[in-house]
């Protein structure tokens, strides 16, 4: 077995950085998402916005920068 299979259990979510939260947590839902939790959160500019949102056993966190950082989510 490899270093990945002796250590690796799983995904606990996965970060998906967004321009407008709330237009993501709906886009989400259509795809089957659903809302657990949103919380404020502080960054180093100020305090950013995220929501935890799941559909079966898959788990994701939209989180939303502040819009002095929102130039580098665009570019991705």
């Amino acid at each position: 077995m490899g270093l990945l299979d002796d250590n690796f259990r799983g995904l606990q979510h996965i970060g998906i950085p967004v321009t407008n939260l709330e237009k993501s947590i709906e886009f989400y839902k259509k795809l089957g998402f659903t809302p657990e939790m949103s919380a404020p959160f502080d960054n180093e500019n100020g305090t950013g916005k995220c929501c935890m949102a799941k559909r079966k056993d898959t788990v994701i966190e939209l989180y939303q920068l502040l819009n002095i950082e929102l130039h580098v989510t665009k570019k991705r």
